[in-house]
């Protein structure tokens, strides 16, 4: 929730003080997976996209773009939508990966309902930006969904086969 939303409840400095907290987590989270090393502990990146984009009110879609060392080259929120959709264009999230010389990928999105369950359109959205990108010979590491509570990867729930 917004600080300023939040300010009409608690009062505009307790909500000060939870959105500069929010802010310290979130960089440190960010830190552990961005400085150019290597992502190898997918639980700490987990929490830092539930950080990022678990709490919001509207979807956020974002791809995580890594060097063929799984090293971060970006971190973008591509495209933000409503509070129940989001729009993704396979040609958005491949042409960032080509200029910026990814080898894999990974892309996240939120669920601000708190279900964390992919829906038959994001196994569909996934699956057609996998066999795309198989193509441009990059890797699709992952597709994970986040809330507030948790998270869902569609890797571990077998659903990234096409």
């Amino acid at each position: 929730m917004p600080s300023w939303r939040l300010a009409v409840f608690i009062g505009a400095p307790v909500a000060k003080a939870i959105a500069a907290h929010a802010a310290l987590m979130t960089a440190a989270l960010k830190e552990r997976v961005s400085d150019r090393q290597s992502i190898h502990d997918w639980k700490t990146l987990a929490d830092y996209l539930r950080c990022v984009i678990g709490h919001s009110t509207v979807e956020h879609f974002r791809v995580l773009y890594m060097d063929s060392g799984n090293k971060l080259i970006a971190d973008e929120t591509l495209t933000t939508g409503t509070y129940d959709s989001v729009e993704v264009f396979p040609r958005e999230v491949l042409s960032k990966a080509l200029l910026c010389g990814a080898a894999a990928i990974v892309l996240a999105h939120n669920h601000p309902s708190g279900n964390a369950e992919p829906s038959i359109a994001d196994v569909r959205m996934t699956r057609r930006i996998m066999a795309l990108a198989k193509e441009l010979n990059i890797d699709v590491y992952d597709h994970i969904i986040v809330t507030r509570q948790g998270q869902s990867s569609l890797r571990t729930l077998g659903l990234m086969r096409l």
